[in-house]
């Protein structure tokens, strides 16, 4: 399973690192404005054996998704930076990869997107999490997963390896 990370802050930087000890994810990327994480994330990955063949000069979420991405998670900060992302997205995913949003945003903002990667066949999960970054960071965050249950089930092996409390 090939995952991006979009956002690898405190929390979504351990999220990240947390997949890259797991067994059933292969390859696992890191997007964020910061050239300075990317650059770390990558190096972290490749010295694992999980990174994308090259990393991209060009900090643009293009350059960090594409057909071959099974996974999109989302760790940012609010509504607003999730929306930005998603819009990219819904041009770029392939049909039955799917996008999980551990930010904070509404729940009518949840449904909203949910409804937009429906129309184009690429599954939603809206995952709260809760823990803080050391946490976060040796896969013991608590999350709250929503979504269908096909959905739920392709994304397990994300959930388990980032998590000790699943909802």
């Amino acid at each position: 399973m090939k995952v991006t990370v979009i956002g690898l802050g405190a929390m979504g930087g351990g999220m990240a690192r947390s997949l890259l000890r797991s067994n059933t994810i292969s390859e696992v990327s890191g997007f964020d404005l910061s050239t300075q994480l990317v650059q770390s994330f990558y190096d972290e990955a490749h010295a694992a054996g999980k990174s994308s063949p090259s990393l991209s000069s060009e900090l643009t979420v293009e350059n960090f998704v594409n057909e071959t991405t099974d996974v999109v998670l989302i760790v940012l900060v609010n509504e607003a930076q999730c929306q930005s992302v998603c819009d990219n997205l819904l041009s770029i995913m392939r049909e039955g990869s799917c996008v999980v949003v551990s930010s904070t945003v509404s729940a009518a903002w949840s449904k909203s997107a949910e409804a937009k990667f429906s129309d184009k066949n690429i599954q939603f999960c809206d995952c709260p999490i809760s823990g803080g970054s050391v946490r976060a960071l040796n896969g013991e965050i608590t999350i709250m997963a929503s979504g269908e249950p096909k959905s739920l089930e392709y994304i397990d092996p994300i959930l388990q390896a980032m998590g000790k409390e699943i909802h």
